[in-house]
Parts: C-alpha cells; structure tokens; sequence
C-alpha cells in the first residue's frame, strides 16, 4: 500500500494509515511518503515533517518492540 501524506502528517494520520494496513489481509508492506519539509501551515515557518514523522514511528523499530 502506498500512502503520499502532505500537511496531515503533522496531525499524526499516519496511525490511521498503519492501522489500515494491519487489518487488511491483502497488504504486506507500507510506503508511507511524507515531505521533506512542510511550508504551507498556519505559522509560515517551515515544518519538519519528516524527521517528526521518524521520530513517531522510531518507536516500532526499537530492539524491545
């Protein structure tokens, strides 16, 4: 399954979209594509989505996990 996030990335979707592929039986893998950098929110300043998307998910790939 292939999920592009833009801005929502910010707002934690990307659990839905784990979710999504755990209880569909016909997907095996997810290729989760989150921008580098997000312009377009309510301060201006640049997000960065993708290392706090990095650090969210880090969390699965810890040795005791």
């Amino acid at each position: 399954m292939v999920e592009v996030e833009c801005g929502r990335t910010i707002q934690k979707i990307y659990i839905l979209d784990l979710w999504k592929c755990y209880i569909c039986e016909e997907v095996h893998y997810l290729l989760l594509l989150d921008p580098k950098v997000f312009l377009q929110n309510e301060t201006g300043k640049p997000d960065r989505v993708f290392k706090k998307t990095c650090d969210w998910t880090g969390i699965f790939y810890e040795e005791e996990n």
